[in-house]
């Protein structure tokens, strides 16, 4: 009975190692790389990269959607986990809304993801969330998207609220996009300075680095099933 219960206890950890690892959605895979398996992209870790690259005037990393458009597509970053460099960079989709106004982008995805809950910045409502450990710098204003029109919310997203800027006539509610007024979406799009957060499709961390903790479970639970096996047999 005693072995039986130690079998059922080391079969019990081992799944709890299996588990934590499978629910899982954000992996760390080092060199500044976070895959998010929920949506099959790499992130950077560092959420306004652009700013600590120089890549505007002022050092803030606040770019037109050009700008932004262009930074990412030229970005190279180096590997030095596995020794190569990663090209082929883009900005993420921002909000994808269907007929049922439910959002599924890139950016809105992870917002929730984070502990992000809508009209709330997201450091208020859940500062203490272990995913916001993956990254650093984000920032609280709007992120720019890929592009695409505000038929489908794809330019723009607010890590304050949850939000897209746009109202149900196509404009862009510029109350909260620097104090310019409302304006049609075609006129404003290039007078706007947002952040930029660049991803990459696919998990590149081709060689992922193991979570030590959950490494360790795994090897404390197989080493338990073998010994309770071996003693089974005795």
């Amino acid at each position: 009975m005693k072995n039986k219960q130690w079998g059922m206890l080391w079969t019990g950890l081992l799944f709890f190692g299996l588990s934590s690892a499978a629910q899982a959605t954000l992996f760390d895979r080092g060199s500044g790389l976070i895959y998010d398996s929920a949506l099959d992209i790499t992130w950077l870790s560092d959420a306004n990269l652009a700013a600590s690259q120089g890549a505007d005037a002022d050092n803030n990393g606040l770019l037109t959607q050009q700008e932004a458009l262009d930074w990412a597509a030229n970005l190279v970053i180096f590997d030095s986990v596995r020794g190569v460099s990663l090209s082929n960079w883009r900005l993420p989709v921002a909000s994808l809304v269907d007929t049922n106004i439910h959002n599924v982008g890139e950016l809105e995805s992870l917002f929730y993801e984070l502990g992000g809950s809508w009209d709330q910045n997201l450091f208020t409502v859940n500062p203490a969330d272990p995913d916001l450990a993956f990254f650093s710098n984000i920032q609280t204003g709007w992120y720019w998207g890929e592009g695409g029109g505000i038929e489908n919310h794809r330019d723009m997203f607010s890590f304050d609220g949850g939000t897209t800027p746009h109202d149900t006539q196509g404009n862009i509610d510029c109350n909260q996009c620097h104090d310019i007024h409302n304006a049609p979406y075609s006129v404003l799009l290039n007078r706007l300075d947002f952040y930029a957060w660049a991803v990459q499709d696919g998990d590149v961390g081709a060689a992922p680095i193991p979570e030590p903790a959950t490494l360790a479970l795994m090897v404390l639970g197989l080493a338990g099933l073998g010994f309770w096996q071996r003693r089974r047999v005795a």
